[in-house]
């Protein structure tokens, strides 16, 4: 088998109520690894929308009045050791950041809907990739929630790479949670439920496809992203915001570049 690897991981959160949040990854990102961002917040009106942060692709985003989660990649060009979320309002603040080696550069991240709800089990959707089938797919479930519940289990088999962080005071606060699932191969994905103490929460189910194709034969080095479906980051709002998928294009030949 030849899952995507989980080479780095880390989950932060801002410690306050801020306007802008300096998220240190802990670590250096490999040039040409894929780097996955999920960022979520206490506030999920439009004065509290994210900033999308320099030369990070987006993904997608869903506010639901209370809370904010937002998801951004990149390809690594082995100077990233952070990056810096700015928004508006100030509030509460907490990311997760995910580094994959052997992912496939010619085909798509695919992304689930987004899900929420008010209970205390945040449940990201199920998934089938359109672009493959049944082969060695890294699979990523993620949540983001408001207020100060705990998180106390993650979904049955994502065990790889589990990251978390809350941040709450007297008030208000926030909470992330992502992990991967590399232990079988599956043509779709249903994650099941993180279980955290009842609250607002958004949820949202990511698959990164192998490097290694169904013949064995391994694919070339990515050299950056090219959005090819619908959907815009918007900074207010309370509608959904997602691309169905990310393209993985060689077309370009310089990596981006960190802003």
């Amino acid at each position: 088998m030849a899952f995507p690897t989980v080479v780095n991981s880390a989950a932060a959160n801002s410690g306050a109520n801020t306007t802008s949040f300096a998220f240190s990854f802990g670590f250096t990102a490999t040039s040409g690894n894929l780097l996955m961002l999920c960022v979520s917040n206490d506030g999920g009106t439009g004065i509290n929308a994210f900033s999308s942060p320099a030369s990070w692709t987006f993904i997608g985003e869903l506010n639901n009045t209370t809370n904010r989660l937002a998801v951004w990649c990149r390809v690594s060009d082995g100077t990233e050791t952070g990056v810096t979320i700015g928004y508006p309002a100030a509030q509460g603040v907490a990311a997760t950041i995910h580094e994959f080696s052997g992912y496939n550069s010619t085909a798509n991240i695919e992304v689930s809907t987004f899900a929420t709800g008010t209970s205390t089990s945040p449940d990201p959707p199920s998934l089938n990739p359109a672009g493959w089938g049944t082969e060695d797919t890294a699979w990523m479930a993620v949540c983001g929630w408001d207020a100060n519940p705990h998180l106390t289990s993650y979904p049955t088999n994502y065990t790889v790479a589990q990251q978390s962080s809350e941040w709450n005071n007297a008030t208000d606060g926030c909470g992330i949670a992502a992990a991967v699932r590399t232990d079988s191969q599956l043509a779709s994905e249903d994650p099941g439920a993180f279980t955290i103490g009842s609250e607002d929460w958004i949820a949202i189910t990511l698959a990164i496809r192998t490097n290694v194709n169904a013949t064995g034969t391994a694919t070339p080095t990515l050299s950056s992203f090219t959005s090819t479906a619908s959907g815009t980051h918007t900074s207010s709002g309370a509608s959904v915001n997602r691309l169905a998928s990310i393209s993985l294009s060689t077309a370009l030949s310089a990596p981006l570049s960190i802003g």
